[in-house]
């Protein structure tokens, strides 16, 4: 499989890496991707699976730091548009392409979060809508990449469960 992996590799026209612990993530094979990607002039760009900038990932890659910031800019915000753009960016950049990308967006990091609602939910829009100072209180917390992504359907399940058993209840994700 590791073998699969640098083979493709160095085929590519472009490798991106989001590692979250860094070179640790891939041990045996960080080394070797980085020694073809840079032997090949194949553009290497690895970012961490964090906020913070990881030096080391940083000192792998073989693009302007301009292009470098660009891309983790992209991964970061998450979201299917900023996503969708970076792919865009990827290609322009890369593949020769003129496809025209947008900047990346901005993605609330945290928020309050009902399937009867609309995006932007405030802690007071909930409280103001749907509290009924009668009812228990539960909290759902979750990740943020979920929200992102549309994988709620775990969450509105419980939302509709502990609604159904009489429970105020404020889903909030976060990073």
């Amino acid at each position: 499989e590791q073998q699969a992996i640098l083979t493709a590799a160095a085929e590519a026209d472009v490798v991106v890496l989001r590692l979250l612990g860094g070179k640790r993530a891939m041990p045996e094979m960080f080394d070797p991707l980085v020694r073809i990607c840079h032997d090949r002039g194949i553009p290497m760009i690895a970012c961490p699976g964090h906020q913070e900038w990881d030096q080391e990932l940083v000192t792998a890659c073989n693009v302007p730091p301009s292009e470098l910031d660009a891309v983790f800019s992209y991964l970061i915000r998450g979201g299917v548009p900023n996503f969708q753009n970076l792919f865009l960016f990827l290609s322009d950049s890369y593949l020769g392409s003129d496809y025209g990308h947008e900047a990346p967006a901005e993605v609330p990091w945290e928020g309050v979060y009902h399937p009867e609602e609309a995006d932007g939910l405030t802690a007071q829009d909930f409280v103001d809508r749907r509290f009924q100072p009668d009812r228990p209180n539960i909290a759902i917390l979750f990740y943020r990449a979920h929200w992102m992504s549309g994988n709620l359907l775990t969450i509105d399940s419980l939302i509709k469960r502990f609604d159904e058993l009489g429970a105020n209840v404020l889903p909030v994700y976060s990073f």
